[in-house]
């Protein structure tokens, strides 16, 4: 009875490491996961906004308000299909959000103000295992065709 008690204890002090190495591996390969799906949402999201036509920003520019810096908050309407994948990863991660901000860049012309640049900030943000909060964030601009 006692060389089984021993051998057991010996298997477990064995086994322990082992279990903490590949519970530390999985926690990496989620973040690694989570990383990888936050980039490819911002590069979804621009290139959608960038196939948008320019006209577009108009209308939404008219239904939201600019806050003090001139942004306005870039809304799940103006990315419809990312929209979509995004639902799907928070199926998955709970703590996946989108969020962002985009103004016109204002340049004085004569007769008026040119608004023909504009300029976005998408930003993904997630919580590690730890409770760390981690975010990617992407800024670009989009020019109006002449």
């Amino acid at each position: 009875m006692l060389e089984i008690t021993l051998a057991v204890l010996i298997l477990a002090l064995g086994l322990i490491p082992i279990y903490r190495h590949l519970s530390r591996q999985s926690s990496v390969a989620v973040e690694t996961e989570k990383i990888q799906m936050a980039d490819h949402l911002l590069e979804s999201i621009k290139e959608e906004l960038t196939g948008m036509p320019y006209g577009n920003l108009y209308e939404f520019a008219k239904n939201v308000p600019k806050d003090d810096l001139g942004y306005r908050p870039l809304e799940d309407g103006m990315y419809p299909l990312t929209n979509v994948k995004v639902l799907e990863i928070q199926k998955k991660f709970k703590d996946y959000t989108v969020s962002g901000r985009w103004k016109f860049l204002e340049r004085p012309i004569p007769g008026g103000v040119d608004t023909s640049m504009t300029q976005v900030e998408a930003k993904v943000a997630w919580t590690t295992e730890t409770s760390d909060k981690k975010e990617r964030t992407r800024t670009f601009m989009l020019i109006a065709p002449r």
